[in-house]
Order: C-alpha cells, then structure tokens, then sequence
C-alpha cells in the first residue's frame, strides 16, 4: 500500500490550515514510512519537517494543472490511495485517473 496525500499548500504559511496538514501528514508518515507521500505545492525546510517523501510539484496553484503533475507522479510509482482535504484538487485527480487508465 502506497499513500500521497496531496496538497495544494505552500508551506510554511500564516495560514492555521498548513499546519494541519504537516501534522497529518506526519503521523500519516510515522504509520507507513516510506510508503507515504505528501505532494505540495512548495515547502521550504523540507528536513525540518520529520517527513520523509515530500514531493514538490511547484507552478501554478490551479487546481487542474497541479493534478496533473500529481497524476503523474501518482501513475509513475504506482500509489494505491489518494488522500486530500482539496475537493478541486481531487476532482481533478479522479478525473485525469479515470481518462487515463482506459
């Protein structure tokens, strides 16, 4: 089983939501290791964290061009499960999924 949480965030920020999701996504990490993903935008500190596999996907924030560059990622190391609190950003993914695994 393989995870990636993705994220639309950039990190560090004001913003209480960032936080949040570094705290999931760290015992999300402490579960499963080096089957966890957290797929942000951008994340400064990427050691600080005590998360393992952050994958940075950068460029714009729409939410349909970065689940695309997720999608990608996703298909390339065969993740299984796919969490996220963005509802845009996982429409999109499900979508890219569904349009290409036909």
């Amino acid at each position: 089983m393989k995870l990636i949480y993705s994220s639309t965030i950039k990190y560090p920020s004001k913003l209480a939501n960032r936080y949040q999701v570094v705290a999931m996504a760290k015992a999300f990490n402490a579960i499963l290791g080096e089957n966890f993903f957290l797929g942000v935008r951008k994340v400064e500190n990427k050691e600080g964290l005590g998360i393992q596999n952050i994958i940075t996907f950068g460029g714009s924030p729409k939410s349909f061009l970065l689940a695309f560059r997720h999608v990608l990622f996703i298909i390339k190391n065969r993740i299984t499960y796919v969490y996220s609190r963005n509802d845009k950003l996982l429409f999109f993914i499900i979508l890219y999924l569904s349009i290409l695994s036909r």
